[in-house]
């Protein structure tokens, strides 16, 4: 971490290149560029002295700018209480980091240990302690002869990112490590996503003000443990958790609310709302044979009878959507064709472009849902319903057949096709 001096209520004892309060933009960039020249890899750097610079927005704004250009990330050695640092790193989007502990204002070994000490007391309270020392003779032998009880109560690590902290993990647990490159050219797996983000959330320190008043999570059956214990870090409002278990994207049906209390704490009101309103009582009815955890108590809207066919090809089922499909002022405004595979969905999708049928496709990156007919594949219709659903094929030997056919069916609000292909189309 570099240590960088700026200017002082009280301090006569100032570096040659201290930056001061109204130095130009020009300036601050010049003495930034020579560090980073020197120290091509530092990623931290901390204010040596600075209670007057860093009380000063402008002046604190302008180096921020410059931090920004050069990839660094300042902490606050919080030399006054008037410091902006914490307001300009909410502004620059950054995490606000300061010093909790100097550990050798005092050249004395037993004061070091005693700084150490008090150290240990706000890491083990809070979570994390940031210590900040210099390379003194004191400083070294302090540390060397507490090395044992400093180690035995806290973990010590070096400021790093977040990155490179969870790389260390990785290699502990005999993975391979991340990628050591650019920031910008950092990519993490989905499945890195939230270790890493919950080891931020034990890391870094909560934002103080709370703006949002309740939290609604649907989909609750698609949540990992790990990631409701997230949740429960970033929010301490009151939340609403909603969802279908039958409508899992896991191989197996699995219970949330029996991990719940363990995150949230036991006065959990639990409700079970199993009545269907959404389908007619023919498909409601059919849906609940293919996996409903549940028993479901149906409402008494009849319609017409599920259509189960198998057909030889896409061609075949493309001629059975066109010829059962009823869309028009009169008729029916949404319907859709749900596949399990995406290789599916574009196959029956351009199927039905060739047949002259107008039709639109949802994938990943769609920002619109239209009316009429919609091709997608099931787990990107989650959460959405169609007068009219077409079931196009499926594995049935693939472990998440039961779900792609249960959670195409619940689509459906008043007809349902389902469309068994006799030759799997990828």
């Amino acid at each position: 971490m570099i240590h960088l001096p700026l200017e002082a209520m009280n301090y006569q004892a100032q570096e040659k290149n201290t930056l001061k309060v109204g130095d130009s933009s020009d300036k601050i960039e010049s003495e930034i560029s020579k560090i980073r020249s020197n120290f091509p890899k530092a990623i931290y750097i901390n204010n040596h002295t600075g209670s007057k610079f860093t009380s000063d927005y402008d002046s604190l704004k302008k180096l921020f700018i410059v931090f920004k250009k050069h990839n660094m990330i300042f902490i606050d050695s919080y030399t006054t209480k008037d410091s902006k640092a914490k307001i300009l790193s909410s502004e620059f989007g950054n995490k606000y980091l300061k010093r909790d502990v100097f550990i050798d204002n005092t050249k004395d070994e037993k004061a070091i240990i005693n700084k150490l000490k008090e150290a240990i007391k706000i890491a083990q309270k809070s979570g994390f302690a940031i210590a900040i020392g210099h390379p003194y003779e004191q400083t070294f032998k302090a540390l060397k002869s507490f090395k044992s009880e400093l180690e035995s109560q806290v973990d010590i690590m070096l400021l790093r990112d977040l990155y490179e902290i969870y790389g260390w993990f990785l290699e502990e647990q005999g993975f391979p490590m991340l990628k050591d490159c650019a920031r910008e050219d950092r990519i993490l797996h989905y499945e890195d996503v939230y270790p890493l983000l919950y080891l931020k959330c034990r890391l870094f320190e909560r934002k103080e003000k709370r703006i949002i008043k309740h939290l609604v999570v649907d989909e609750m059956q698609d949540y990992t443990f790990l990631q409701y214990t997230i949740l429960e870090k970033l929010f301490d409002c009151p939340m609403t958790i909603l969802g279908d278990q039958a409508q899992t994207m896991e191989e197996k049906l699995s219970d949330v609310t029996e991990f719940l209390p363990r995150i949230f704490g036991k006065h959990i009101r639990k409700i079970i709302m199993n009545k269907s309103y959404r389908n007619t009582l023919e498909i409601a009815a059919y849906a609940a044979e293919l996996g409903s955890a549940q028993e479901i108590e149906f409402l008494e809207r009849h319609g017409k009878a599920v259509t189960e066919q198998d057909v030889s090809n896409m061609e075949e089922a493309a001629e059975k959507i066109k010829e059962n499909l009823h869309l028009g002022e009169r008729e029916y405004e949404t319907a859709a064709v749900l596949t399990m595979t995406e290789g599916e969905a574009r196959k029956i999708w351009e199927v039905l472009k060739d047949r002259n049928v107008p039709v639109s496709y949802i994938d990943r990156d769609s920002k619109v849902f239209r009316k009429g007919l919609t091709v997608t594949p099931f787990y990107l219709a989650k959460g959405l319903e169609f007068d009219q659903v077409f079931i196009i094929g499926g594995q049935k030997e693939h472990p998440m057949f039961a779900q792609y056919r249960y959670i195409s069916a619940t689509r459906a609000l008043h007809e349902l096709y389902v469309y068994d292909l006799k030759t799997f189309a990828i």
